[in-house]
């Protein structure tokens, strides 16, 4: 088994997918290394929604690609990006490809299931599924262009949100055709206090 660290510094947000499927005894590995994360007070405020089939994964993306071209036609969406960011936006959510979750096999989706959940322990949990995804031979990668899909009736119903319930991130998880480049880490972030 691979070094913790090495495991940490190795995985890559995964991007480009192989269309075979991913068994589902390996996916619930996966998930079930989210619900092994800890949370503020043990509290976990999340569940998880998998969705694999085909139809379903297309719906959701054109859902995402809708909701997202909403938003960026705010003047929110202009003061948080730039136009420059708008404008390759626009171009991802007007495209025909699936731009949103990369045609990858499998689509999860992390809810937050009460108000009381601190955003913290999402981060947590989806921090423990990318590694045990990247160790278990598959990729990865946290989309939070599927957040808006809490708006989306189409998306609520899949996902049998009740009316607290929303969208905390989208994963997309499958096996990669390739890894993608390393790219470099600030080193320069630590200050010691000694």
């Amino acid at each position: 088994m691979m070094p913790i660290e090495e495991l940490i510094a190795s995985r890559r947000s995964v991007r480009d997918y192989q269309t075979q499927s991913v068994p589902k005894a390996l996916i619930q590995k996966v998930i079930d290394a989210g619900i092994w994360a800890p949370s503020s007070m043990n509290r976990q405020p999340w569940r998880f929604v998998v969705v694999t089939q085909e139809e379903a994964r297309k719906t959701l993306s054109e859902e995402a690609k809708q909701s997202l071209l909403a938003f960026l036609n705010t003047h929110a969406a202009l003061e948080q990006y730039g136009k420059d960011a708008l404008e390759r936006f626009k171009k991802r959510a007007e495209s025909e490809e699936d731009t949103i979750f990369y045609d990858a096999p499998v689509v999860i989706m992390v809810i937050q299931t009460k108000d009381v959940g601190n955003q913290f322990d999402y981060g947590l949990a989806v921090e423990n599924m990318l590694l045990c995804a990247h160790g278990n031979g598959l990729g990865m990668c946290p989309i939070g262009l599927a957040t808006p899909l809490s708006q989306s009736e189409a998306a609520r119903e899949m996902f049998h949100l009740q009316p607290e319930e929303k969208v905390i991130i989208g994963l997309c998880l499958g096996y990669p055709n390739d890894a993608p480049e390393k790219t470099e880490r600030h080193t320069d972030v630590v200050e010691w206090v000694e």
